[in-house]
């Protein structure tokens, strides 16, 4: 994943999405760190999924974060399988986070394959 603080701090690290293809549903979390494009690096917690989106045979999802500090605070994602045999996934994303007391805003990207 990869993204921007609306305040221009990078925005790395990871996502896991585990789809139930089965029962058509999604859980998962995001993994956000914080930096400044050199040597800053500050986790910022586990973002899990929640109200998430996802039916037997779709190829788009959705969703929002449970949000470390921040319940409640306005979070979502979307995305779609894409790729020969829907074997890659993106999805974009928005949520607030919580530094030092004082709450800011990022977005971004999530992609990966099977």
């Amino acid at each position: 994943m990869i993204g921007r603080t609306a305040d221009g701090n990078y925005v790395g690290g990871t996502a896991a999405l585990d789809f139930d293809f089965g029962s058509g549903t999604l859980t998962g979390s995001m993994y956000p760190l914080l930096s400044d494009g050199w040597d800053l690096s500050i986790d910022l917690g586990t973002y899990a999924f929640k109200d998430t989106s996802f039916a037997k045979g779709s190829t788009t999802f959705s969703g929002s974060f449970d949000v470390p500090g921040l319940p409640g605070e306005p979070s979502w994602f979307e995305g779609a399988f894409n790729g020969p045999q829907a074997a890659e996934v993106m999805a974009r994303w928005q949520a607030p986070y919580l530094l030092e007391g004082k709450q800011g805003a990022m977005f971004g990207i999530m992609i990966g394959e099977k």
